[in-house]
């Protein structure tokens, strides 16, 4: 999707079209969310990989069952600490998202694209990451101080059948 990120203020703020829009500075030094995430896959795949290592076994009667298990273990986390690293080096990513009454429009992420309210079934709420969940790896980052505001729309606007935590 194309867009200008200037049309996008620091504030949740609705246009002269009735559209809200916003951007967010996603900087992982205030937010760790992205971080969480990232270390939870790198995680997942660790252990995966442990347990399937241990279940083929070392490659030579020389080496100890926990070698390549360990080797592989170190590698995983030394890809976490890189990418950690380089995301702390980067510093603000304004990522801009809009909202009208009938759906929500993501601009940057696997899912980016308009996400309508009527389909949504599963939301769920972290504020300590100024974050909502919207299912299917759909997250909005919404400023701390228009967070309220954006949580009483959406949940104006969600089907009554809706699973909200």
């Amino acid at each position: 999707m194309f867009y200008d990120i200037h049309e996008f203020p620091d504030r949740v703020t609705q246009g002269e079209d009735g559209v809200y829009r916003w951007k967010y500075r996603m900087n992982p030094r205030r937010n760790r969310h992205a971080l969480i995430i990232m270390g939870e896959v790198f995680l997942i795949m660790a252990i995966l990989s442990t347990v399937g290592l241990l279940i083929v076994g070392p490659p030579s009667r020389d080496m100890s069952v926990w070698s390549m298990p360990l080797m592989v273990d170190a590698l995983f986390l030394g890809m976490f600490l890189l990418i950690a690293g380089i995301l702390f080096l980067v510093g603000d990513d304004p990522l801009p998202f809009s909202m009208d009454q009938e759906k929500i429009i993501t601009y940057r992420s696997k899912t980016a694209g308009p996400h309508t309210f009527a389909r949504m079934r599963k939301v769920k709420l972290l504020p300590q990451y100024d974050a909502i969940r919207l299912g299917l790896g759909v997250v909005l980052y919404i400023p701390p101080e228009d967070y309220e505001e954006v949580k009483a729309f959406l949940l104006a606007h969600l089907p009554p059948d809706a699973d909200v935590r």
